[in-house]
């Protein structure tokens, strides 16, 4: 185990990496965001280790999980949503609905206790997201 690196090279490698592999990801046509968490998965200790996790990093990491979704939410327009609000309800309640039922009754089937299928169906209901890539639904 090393010592932690000072604050200020710590963020600089993190952001420095995060923008260039954002910046080389745009420009093959892929999402920047990808480039920024694949970043954060090669300097962390899971692969080069430039990075180890300490409570300074993780309390900013939480500040800018906060200003992310707090910028997400600016740039949505209520107008938007409620176009598509009936839609978007039904894609989301069959998108849970269907994986829950789903799981609970292939563990059932399997002869699980009833209390594990329930937690096996509810565990696909909100981890299972395919109307999310069935934008077809929505039109």
């Amino acid at each position: 185990m090393h010592d932690p690196l000072p604050l200020p090279l710590a963020m600089l490698i993190i952001f420095g990496s995060a923008k260039l592999l954002a910046e080389l990801f745009e420009r093959i046509g892929q999402p920047g965001i990808v480039g920024e968490i694949l970043a954060g998965a090669l300097v962390g200790p899971s692969v080069l280790g430039w990075i180890a996790p300490n409570d300074t990093l993780k309390a900013l990491s939480d500040l800018g999980v906060l200003f992310l979704l707090f910028g997400v939410g600016m740039e949505v327009k209520a107008s938007e949503l409620l176009k598509v609000g009936g839609k978007a309800t039904l894609v989301a309640t069959i998108g849970v609905i269907i994986p829950f039922f789903a799981g609970w009754g292939i563990l059932f089937a399997w002869g699980a206790p009833q209390l594990e299928a329930i937690f096996v169906g509810a565990s696909m209901g909100c981890f299972m997201r395919w109307p999310a890539r069935s934008s077809w639904l929505l039109r």
